[in-house]
C-alpha cells in the first residue's frame, strides 16, 4: 500500500473513532471535525477514483494470483471507506438527534421561567415544550446513541449540514485537495471555562436551582463577557432576578444587556421583561413606552413576544 494512502487511511480512522464520544462542550469541535474528516474522505476518494501513481509504485502480482496485488489493495482500502462512510452518517445522525433535544431542553427551560412569572400558571398560549401539559419534566436526558462519558455532561450539539460523501468522488476536475488536508486532524480543544459554567448554570437553572444558577452565568460574565455565551447569561442573570421579583436588579440588566448585545436572538425578549419590570416599579409611561417600541425596534420578533407585548400592554392601560 502506497505511504500516502496508508498514513490517509489511519489518520482518518482515527479522527472518526475518537470524535464519536463526545461531551457537551465539544459539540462545535464535533462539527468541525465532521466536516474535515469528510473533506480527507473526499481527498482519499479521489486519490483511488484516479488510480493514481506511476506503474511500479506498487509490487507485481506473484505468479498465480488471481487479481493484482495493488487492485486487491484498493479493494481492501474502498471497504475502509465505505465503513467510515457510514460512520460519518451515524455521527451526523446522532448530531441532528442532539441538536433537536438542545432545542426542547431550552424551550422547557424557558416554559418553566414564564410559568413561575405568572405565579405557577401555565403561559397563556403557550404550549408545553414536549407535549404535555403543565409544567412538563425535565428528566428526559439526551439521546444515548454516542456513548456516555461517566466523566462528562450529556451531548448537546449542532446539526451538521454537509452529506456523507459517498460512491465516486465529487471532485469535479479530479483534482485531490491540497497535500497536507489528511494526517492534520487533531483532537478537539478542552471546553473553556465560560461554556463548562454555562452549561452548568443552565441545568442548575432546570433545576429551580436560582442562586446557584446566577451565581454560574455571573461568572461567565465576568470571565469572558464579549464571548458567545455572555449574551444569554446576561439574559438568564436578568430573568432570574424578574422571576424573584427584583424588578430593580432585572430592569437594569435588560437594559445592559440590550445596550451591550443589541443583535442578539434574546434582544426582543429582553427588551419585552424590561417594560414589565419598569410597570412592575411603578413606571408605568417607561414600561408602556419600552413595550410600544418592540415592534419598531425588533420587527421581526417572534409572534410570541408580539402577542405577549401586545397583552401586557393592555393589562397595565397603556394608551
Amino acid at each position: 500500500m502506497r505511504p500516502f494512502l496508508a498514513s490517509s487511511l489511519f489518520a482518518l480512522t482515527l479522527a472518526i473513532s475518537s470524535a464519536v464520544p463526545v461531551a457537551a462542550q465539544d459539540y462545535r469541535s464535533l462539527e468541525d471535525r465532521l466536516s474535515r474528516a469528510e473533506l480527507a474522505l473526499q481527498d482519499l476518494q479521489a486519490e483511488i477514483y484516479r488510480g493514481s501513481g506511476a506503474p511500479g509504485d506498487y509490487p507485481s502480482a506473484p505468479a498465480g494470483a488471481g487479481i493484482p496485488v495493488d487492485q486487491a489493495k484498493l479493494n481492501d482500502i474502498e471497504q475502509s471507506l465505505r465503513q467510515l462512510t457510514g460512520q460519518i452518517e451515524q455521527m451526523q445522525f446522532d448530531i441532528r438527534q442532539l441538536k433537536d433535544w438542545q432545542q426542547r431542553f431550552e424551550r422547557d427551560v424557558q416554559y418553566r421561567l414564564l410559568t413561575l412569572e405568572n405565579g405557577g400558571t401555565p403561559p397563556e398560549g403557550a404550549a408545553a415544550p414536549f407535549g404535555g401539559t403543565g409544567a412538563p419534566p425535565l428528566t428526559e436526558n439526551p439521546p444515548a446513541s454516542l456513548p456516555a462519558d461517566p466523566n462528562a455532561p450529556q451531548p448537546i450539539g449542532p446539526q451538521a449540514s454537509a452529506p456523507a460523501p459517498s460512491g465516486a468522488p465529487p471532485v469535479s476536475d479530479g483534482t485531490p485537495l491540497p497535500q497536507g488536508t489528511l494526517g492534520t486532524i487533531t483532537a478537539p480543544m478542552p471546553a473553556g471555562p465560560s461554556e463548562a459554567l454555562y452549561n452548568q448554570g443552565i441545568d442548575l437553572l432546570s433545576r429551580a436551582q436560582y442562586a446557584q444558577a446566577l451565581s454560574n452565568f455571573e461568572q461567565v460574565l465576568a470571565q469572558d463577557p464579549q464571548g458567545p455565551f455572555a449574551p444569554q447569561a446576561k439574559f438568564y442573570v436578568a430573568d432570574i432576578q424578574f422571576v424573584q421579583k427584583s424588578y430593580s436588579d432585572a430592569a437594569r440588566g435588560y437594559a445592559e444587556m440590550l445596550k451591550a448585545y443589541p443583535d442578539s436572538p434574546r434582544a426582543p425578549d429582553a427588551m419585552l421583561k424590561l417594560g414589565l419590570s419598569l410597570i412592575q416599579m411603578g413606571q408605568k409611561e417607561q414600561g408602556c413606552t419600552t413595550l410600544g417600541a418592540i415592534k419598531v425596534k425588533y420587527p421581526n420578533a417572534g409572534d410570541t413576544i408580539s402577542s405577549r407585548a401586545s397583552r401586557e400592554a393592555k393589562r397595565a392601560g397603556c394608551g
